[in-house]
């Protein structure tokens, strides 16, 4: 069994927008997560959750959305893996830490300067 360095290890159906109800634990269960925190940033968000379901970090997240917190929120899944099959993915992934919270604003904040926000035309 190899380690994946780049691609995608999401779990989902490449024909369907629904990731798959069985995952075998440590892994996160995309329905089953808790709001801890939220840094928007124009159009990127970094989002801090907990997934009861995994054990490492004791479940928390850092993950960051090119995106709107409400529209992010609104999803019942929210799946922390990379994917690139058309559902909510995350751009990036921070370690859950405080210095990883503060990297994840951060990052938000540079991202957002090369990008105009939401509803701008250039």
């Amino acid at each position: 069994m190899g380690v994946r360095l780049f691609g995608s290890s999401c779990s989902c159906d490449p024909g369907s927008n629904t990731v798959p109800q069985k995952q075998s634990l440590p892994n996160p269960n995309p329905k089953n997560w808790e709001f801890l925190d939220h840094c928007q940033k124009g159009n990127y968000l970094a989002l801090r959750l907990r997934y009861p379901d995994c054990t490492n970090f004791e479940g928390e997240k850092i993950l960051v959305f090119e995106a709107k917190l409400k529209e992010v929120i609104s999803f019942k899944e929210i799946d922390p893996h990379f994917c690139e099959k058309g559902h909510l993915s995350p751009v990036a992934r921070f370690q859950p830490t405080e210095e990883g919270w503060r990297d994840a604003c951060s990052y938000c904040n540079r991202k957002n300067k090369n990008k105009p926000l939401f509803g701008v035309k250039k």
